[in-house]
């Protein structure tokens, strides 16, 4: 996993790309209304004041319906529902096999040119 960026790595990481860039969010924090989710809510707001467009994918989400999908602030949260199945899991918080296929088909839709993680 990679470490939290702070607002002044945030820019250098993304100058790089020219005009503006679609940044795929990871987090496992849902929409901010705890210190996980507002920390990371409060990056992507810098991030689109740099001229960035950010998309936040929240994997695990206890209340989330298969394709949930929210928009809060202007920015779209793709909540990935959390397995009804206590095995599945303990499974994937060992292998994240169930995070992983969920990521890489986003990244396959999103298309994005920055994810952070």
């Amino acid at each position: 996993m990679l470490h939290a960026l702070t607002k002044k790595k945030c820019y250098r990481q993304l100058e790089r790309v020219e005009g503006m860039a679609r940044v795929l969010y990871i987090g496992w924090s849902g929409l901010p209304e705890t210190a996980a989710g507002i920390r990371v809510y409060q990056i992507a707001k810098v991030l689109r004041e740099a001229g960035n467009e950010v998309i936040f994918l929240c994997l695990s989400q206890p209340t989330a319906g298969k394709q949930d999908e929210i928009e809060y602030d202007g920015f779209r949260y793709i909540l990935k529902e959390q397995s009804k199945s206590k095995i599945k899991n303990v499974e994937n918080i060992f292998c994240s096999c169930t995070d992983f296929c969920v990521i890489k088909d986003t990244i396959a839709t999103e298309k994005p040119d920055t994810v952070i993680i």
